[in-house]
């Protein structure tokens, strides 16, 4: 949320009130939950069609990944934007506009990631894993990881 708050305190320009914190305090929480439900409608497939889910689950570190990239991307996007001017009650207060293609590349690409982390099956001990898929361990047929 704290993201979003920036991002919109950027795009909305200088303060000139407290009609201005809350009107950033509504477009914060606004764009978050259109974010999510944007991601989240883009990643259906990856929990309805089970090859994509089974691919998904077992390659988990792509959602760690895919949030360093997006926060990188956000980062990037102050070092590649630019100075500017807004002129208010005729007064120019200098003002900073970070790069929006980038801005929104990586806001987009970490809020996908956080919707839809997965822990990496790889980084988990394998008994662990198997107690909680209840799949069966190996030995006799029948024999579950629990039993034994």
């Amino acid at each position: 949320m704290v993201t979003v708050g920036l991002i919109t305190c950027v795009i909305a320009g200088p303060y000139d009130g407290l009609l201005a914190v809350l009107g950033w305090l509504f477009w914060s929480a606004a764009l978050a939950v259109l974010t999510t439900g944007v991601v989240l409608v883009l990643g259906l497939p990856l929990r309805l069609v089970p090859r994509l889910r089974t691919w998904w689950s077992d390659n988990g570190e792509y959602t760690l990944l895919g949030a360093l990239v997006g926060a990188g991307l956000i980062a990037s996007s102050f070092l590649a934007g630019s100075p500017d001017a807004v002129s208010v009650d005729g007064v120019d207060l200098p003002i900073f506009q970070p790069h929006w293609m980038l801005l929104l590349a990586g806001w987009t690409v970490l809020a996908f990631s956080c919707a839809h982390v997965r822990w990496p099956r790889r980084w988990t001990r394998v008994i662990l894993r198997r107690m909680d898929l209840g799949s069966r361990g190996p030995g006799t047929p029948g024999e579950t990881v629990q039993s034994r």
